[in-house]
């Protein structure tokens, strides 16, 4: 089995997401700092998969982000899962959606201006915002009774 976190213009809650599935609590803001995808998207990033680590069960962690059409994304990852004659559930994807995509948009225009720190710290705003939501959806919670 393998886990994709798929943001929406954004890869701080992905990269959260994953986290908490690799970590099985929620990091502190100097731990996801710290994490090597916990920055503004570049368009370099979009629909490329990034290796987070292997869970405590063995499976893979990936996260990704796509600008728009994330339903679109998964579809087409489910197409290519039947191509290559693998089971549906080989991946699992779990969308971590941003509710204002113009916030990714902001994180991106703030790096730009040389204010990553800033960008940085709105990232942190997103995920305590969505603290709860993250760890409700943490697929090892799903998945393993977690």
């Amino acid at each position: 089995m393998n886990y994709l976190y798929l943001g929406l213009g954004d890869l701080y809650l992905p990269a959260a997401a994953a986290a908490i599935h690799l970590q099985r609590i929620m990091p502190g803001e100097e731990e996801l700092l710290q994490l090597p995808y916990f920055r503004p998207a570049c368009p370099a990033d979009e629909g490329r998969l990034y290796l987070a680590g292997r869970d405590m069960f063995g499976h893979n962690v990936y996260l990704t982000f796509v600008s728009e059409h994330p339903d679109i994304f998964v579809r087409g990852i489910q197409s290519l899962l039947g191509i290559l004659k693998l089971p549906r559930d080989a991946m699992q994807v779990i969308p971590v959606l941003l509710e204002n995509p113009r916030v990714g948009t902001l994180c991106r225009l703030l790096q730009k201006l040389g204010l990553p720190a800033a960008a940085n710290y709105l990232g942190l705003r997103l995920v305590r915002n969505r603290k709860s939501d993250l760890l409700g959806l943490a697929a090892w919670k799903k998945h393993h009774g977690g």
